[in-house]
């Protein structure tokens, strides 16, 4: 082999190396935005499950960190199983704090069982599963609902069984658009 077939076989070797690599460096940015629509694909299905959860927990008047908890639970029955309130709890408001559980019942002297026993007629949760969850899947998943908005935040509530409402508390950006999801709550009329 001359040096004239040996500097064509080096040249003919490296294009088609560079080629070959050039080729691959090109696919990646495409399989990279493949995966991150998949992800987002994939969160939107999570959040809707999510979503559809948290709508059939309220007809029964949970929230999704509340376990056995909801409207008209006792707060004796709340206490005998998550013990005391944590201490942050404005009591003299009727305010449980379980910051453990991402969950917070109001219990009022006015609202009573049929033993007189004071019960749940609010609760809120800021379960992290929600942080990410965005108004327009909200929207998309639960329908319109009743939306409220100032420069404050705002909120979109729907109305459940028994009358009950689920709302979605929102806070706003600079632009008035909802952010993120502060908590949720269900609540008596």
């Amino acid at each position: 082999m001359n040096k004239k077939d040996f500097g064509k076989g080096i040249l003919v070797a490296t294009l088609a190396v560079g080629t070959l690599f050039g080729g691959l460096i090109a696919t990646q940015p495409s399989y990279a935005a493949n995966n991150i629509h998949a992800a987002q694909a994939h969160n939107e299905q999570n959040h809707a499950k999510l979503l559809k959860q948290t709508m059939q927990l309220a007809n029964k008047g949970k929230v999704i960190s509340s376990g056995e908890f909801g409207i008209y639970s006792s707060q004796k029955s709340i206490e005998s199983k998550w013990g005391k309130p944590d201490s942050d709890s404005n009591r003299a408001e009727g305010e449980m704090k379980y910051n453990k559980h991402a969950t917070l019942f109001y219990v009022g002297d006015d609202v009573t069982d049929h033993g007189g026993e004071t019960v749940v007629y609010q609760l809120q949760t800021t379960d992290k599963r929600y942080a990410s969850v965005t108004y327009k899947e909200i929207q998309k998943t639960l329908g319109k609902g009743y939306v409220y908005k100032d420069k404050n935040g705002g909120f979109v509530s729907y109305e459940v069984a028994d009358a009950k409402s689920l709302t979605f508390y929102f806070n706003v950006d600079k632009k008035g658009n909802f952010t993120k999801i502060k908590y949720v709550e269900i609540t008596l009329p």
